[in-house]
């Protein structure tokens, strides 16, 4: 008798993508419960996004385009939020793997936006230029504000956002 191959759990992340050009709205199936661990472990290079409304702004249908699945480059992605990650995406840490961090408030210059937040650092760990061009591309900022430079007006306030260090032009301490 052949033994049960354990299968790996697939979860649905619905999510907006800021792109240089285009906001690109709609939901990713992945192994990981987070956007960020989707976004630097799963689909590294490209994100294949289902049921995507592609636009001038997050989640708008006015002059925006409807496809079943739209392939979006993670290198071109400014920033992405997620809109409803799997329901269990906060199971309680594992004490042998968590890590203690502090939050440091934070503006980021990131494409045509500010975003004003939380990036949580191990204690010890500072802000240098390292920050910026070390680790994942993907980097988590809590209680994020979201300012479009373009237009003052566009405010957003998200519980989370995972910013592409690649893309950050600055970063003001607060």
């Amino acid at each position: 008798m052949l033994d049960k191959q354990p299968t790996m759990q697939r979860h649905v992340v619905h999510l907006h993508v800021a792109t240089g050009s285009r906001w690109v709205s709609g939901h990713v199936t992945t192994n990981h419960r987070r956007l960020i661990y989707c976004l630097n472990r799963e689909h590294r290079d490209m994100l294949l996004i289902e049921d995507a409304v592609v636009g001038n702004r997050p989640g708008v249908r006015d002059s925006s385009e409807e496809l079943r699945v739209a392939y979006v480059s993670t290198a071109r992605i400014l920033f992405a939020v997620p809109v409803e990650e799997a329901r269990d995406s906060s199971p309680p840490p594992d004490p042998l793997l968590w890590v203690e961090k502090r939050p440091r408030p934070l503006v980021l210059g990131v494409g045509r936006y500010e975003i004003a937040g939380d990036v949580f650092l191990v204690p010890e760990a500072e802000l240098t230029p390292s920050f910026v061009l070390t680790g994942d591309r993907f980097i988590a900022v809590g209680d994020a504000l979201i300012r479009s430079l373009d237009d003052p007006s566009l405010v957003q306030e998200q519980a989370v956002v995972t910013v592409n260090r690649e893309h950050i032009s600055y970063i003001l301490r607060t």
